[in-house]
């Protein structure tokens, strides 16, 4: 089988601020690479899946990091356009 697991959001801030009353805090995408590994990739993994990686996220100062780590997979080299034209009507916003 073949899965995709996608990150989205802040990957790296430091002293974000997100709501009023609350002390900023450090937002890193790092401290939480270990266990997406052990617990959720690598099981995958050897139970014989195909594992695809992809993240949308703001550029910041460890992005090399998560990219070095995680070894996501281009966007243009995942999906197959002409092979999946036949499924562009059902993308196309009705006018």
């Amino acid at each position: 089988m073949k899965y995709a697991i996608c990150y989205r959001g802040i990957s790296y801030k430091e002293n974000y601020f997100n709501e009023p009353g609350l002390n900023s805090y450090n937002v890193d995408f790092c401290e939480c690479l270990p266990s997406n590994k052990k617990y959720l990739i690598d099981p995958l993994v050897e139970k014989k899946n195909n594992v695809d990686v992809f993240f949308n996220t703001y550029d910041s100062l460890r992005l090399s990091e998560y990219i070095n780590e995680l070894k996501p997979v281009e966007f243009n080299s995942a999906i197959n356009f002409s092979e999946n034209r036949k499924y562009l009507k059902y993308a196309l916003i009705p006018i």
